[in-house]
């Protein structure tokens, strides 16, 4: 989890080794059709201004998010489990492998950008990007389409950047953590993923984090729900 490439942001830092407990992630983006039943059922409060049935859900806070998951019996993905769910065994760069280039047609992958000299609009949760970019485990539009609420708490810094995780000095000397999930005190929520606007390939990767106040919402920003193993 985390990065220790130069090029990439100080707050992606440290590298370390994460040792979850067994978890599912939804293979898909929350669409506004799931979304709706949760306002039928009365645990969610905001309305969606979608039309799409089958488009991620946008606009949504961070808590009405995180009460559609428990109403499905499951909570936001630690940050940790997002970013497992992306990279994989092999903790790889991008959900699809190490390289921004598609080896057979010399082209560069994305997952739904608005790269340069192009426009993205977001594409129903089932759609498959090509080149495939889901993830070794299956998972979908972890780079791109809509950038992802998670639980984790963000830490920022005296110029309100966002601040690298902290560990303990024992997980720091070991490199290695379990379960880890930032709660130090925040009114900020770690946000992964590119989204539909995204303009800059690089932010693909998965290590990549921002922030966004929990009680705000973006049409940047939807979500996916993981459960325990029971």
């Amino acid at each position: 989890m985390g990065s220790d490439d130069p090029i990439h942001y100080k707050n992606e830092k440290p590298l370390m080794t994460m040792q979850l407990d067994t978890f599912f992630i939804d293979k898909y983006e929350v669409s506004n059709q799931q979304f709706n039943q949760c306002i039928q059922a009365k645990q969610c409060n905001t309305p969606i201004k979608q039309a799409n049935p089958d488009h991620p859900v946008q606009n949504i806070n961070w808590q009405d998010a995180q009460s559609y998951c428990k109403y499905v019996g499951g909570s936001l993905p630690s940050e940790a489990q997002w970013e497992y769910a992306a990279r994989g065994n092999l903790s790889m760069t991008f959900p699809w492998g190490n390289s921004l280039i598609d080896p057979e047609s010399k082209t560069l992958i994305t997952d739904n950008l608005q790269v340069i000299q192009s426009e993205a609009s977001l594409i129903s949760v089932t759609t498959t990007s090509k080149p495939n970019t889901d993830s070794i485990f299956g998972v979908s539009h972890l780079a791109g389409n809509i950038s992802e609420w998670t639980l984790d708490n963000a830490l920022l810094d005296q110029k309100m950047m966002l601040a690298p995780r902290k560990f303990s000095k024992k997980e720091l000397k070991k490199r290695r953590s379990k379960n880890y999930l930032s709660q130090e005190k925040s009114i900020y929520k770690i946000v992964k993923g590119a989204s539909y606007l995204t303009a800059f390939p690089l932010f693909q990767r998965s290590s990549y984090r921002a922030f966004y106040p929990m009680e705000k919402s973006s049409k940047e920003v939807g979500f996916r729900c993981a459960t325990p193993l029971q």
